[in-house]
């Protein structure tokens, strides 16, 4: 939630190095900021593709894939196996597709011969569209959605698609914070999908949030009074991405010299709470420009009631005259997880404040196949530690590629 910080930290000291324009050395070189992950990625010299997908109650979804490395050959792509990967709260996929390929997890696949897809939920940058709805940050209707509606309809919707466009038979999976969430909600809720899933990896994984420690807790108290406000005042969008005045503060004034640079490294560092030092500055006007993506009032909502309901993981609370006609009870049930039997990896830090220890290994009691359950060896570790920061590539990510590598070496045909 550091995020929330986002734009009044960025916001000023961005406008503080305007004052310096030009009064500096060059900038080093800064990667190109582009407005579109298909950009993104074939700027890194990849193939990118973008396909679409309608939900039953009408969102447009889109999903961006990768469906070979720089250097693939033709009758590689053609028994390439699928890789899923699940992006977080007001996140997209371009998350995943920042780079660079060399540290990046959706390059490394990609590279090691995988047919990396990675979709965008519903209310994104990238899905924010309907067939019949307005979409406006005010349009109640089109944002009335929270976590378990994107687990339950947008992601079994993904994997139908990408194993029929594919022809594979089942996928890898890799999500981070909310795409573990959600990837938990539906393995719970729909089991049959267990079926299509290889192997699961789990960065952060968001599920209890009874031992957590981060900035949402003292909001978590007054969820309902805060997004009660929110509406009342006509917004219904969470930390929307405002592309254009995003673009010309972030991917144009930092990008001027070494000095505007660095201040937006500092400020973008602050207001997510992670240290400079462990990013690649010459990415932060591009993270800049996509961070945050947008999503609805309903996910942070749902959020919030995980993380005070004393450690359950359960269903959205509708509270207690809803939840009889919804559920039959005055209190949402609990997934059940031990209908989770796909083979799940867990990847820990040791200070997260969203994914706490304590609640992975609570997970790790829940769940019936999990081969991984690691906190990282590295200290000060945070939950945006896991796609921003340089020993990722070492610590998470070339591990997974190992892993997959692995799990089909030993189930090939």
């Amino acid at each position: 939630m550091g995020l929330l910080n986002f734009w009044t930290i960025s916001f000023c000291l961005t406008m503080s190095s305007a004052i310096l324009l030009g009064e500096y050395e060059d900038p080093p070189n800064i990667r190109t900021v582009h407005h579109r992950v298909l950009n993104i990625i074939q700027d890194w010299g990849y193939p990118a593709e973008e396909h679409f997908v309608t939900t039953k109650d009408g969102y447009i979804l889109a999903l961006h894939r990768i469906p070979h490395g720089r250097q693939a050959r033709k009758d590689q792509q053609a028994r390439a196996i699928p890789v899923f990967l699940g992006h977080c709260l007001v996140g997209s996929s371009a998350m995943w597709a920042f780079g660079p390929p060399e540290y990046s997890l959706a390059y490394l696949l990609a590279d090691a011969g995988y047919d990396v897809w990675m979709p965008n939920i519903r209310g994104n940058t990238y899905s924010r569209n309907h067939t019949h709805l307005d979409t406006c940050g005010s349009c109640s209707e089109f944002w009335d959605f929270n976590i378990e509606t994107s687990a339950l309809i947008d992601y079994p919707l993904f994997i139908d698609f990408i194993l029929e466009h594919t022809g594979a038979s089942d996928l890898h999976f890799a999500g981070y914070s909310m795409g573990t969430t959600q990837f938990l909600m539906l393995m719970a809720d729909k089991p049959e999908y267990n079926q299509k899933v290889r192997t699961a990896y789990l960065l952060g994984p968001t599920a209890f949030g009874g031992n957590a420690t981060n900035p949402m807790l003292p909001l978590a108290q007054h969820a309902e009074y805060i997004v009660g406000t929110f509406r009342l005042f006509g917004f219904q969008e969470f930390l929307p991405n405002l592309y254009g005045l995003q673009s010309r503060l972030f991917g144009k004034m930092c990008r001027t010299t070494a000095l505007n640079l660095k201040i937006c490294t500092e400020a973008f560092a602050l207001s997510i709470g992670l240290s400079s030092d462990k990013m690649d500055s010459n990415l932060v006007p591009l993270y800049m420009t996509h961070m945050p993506a947008g999503g609805s009032l309903g996910q942070f909502h749902q959020y919030a009631q995980l993380f005070r309901n004393g450690g359950k993981f359960t269903k959205f609370d509708y509270g207690t005259l809803s939840n009889l006609v919804k559920y039959g009870s005055s209190e949402p049930p609990e997934y059940d997880l031990s209908q989770v039997s796909a083979p799940v990896a867990f990847f820990v830090g040791d200070n997260d404040g969203f994914a706490t220890k304590a609640d992975a290994d609570k997970l790790f009691d829940a769940l019936p196949n999990v081969f991984q359950n690691e906190l990282l060896p590295s200290e000060g570790w945070t939950h945006l530690d896991f796609f921003l920061a340089h020993d990722a590539k070492e610590l998470v990510n070339e591990r997974i590629v190992h892993f997959i590598q692995d799990f089909d070496a030993a189930h090939s045909s």
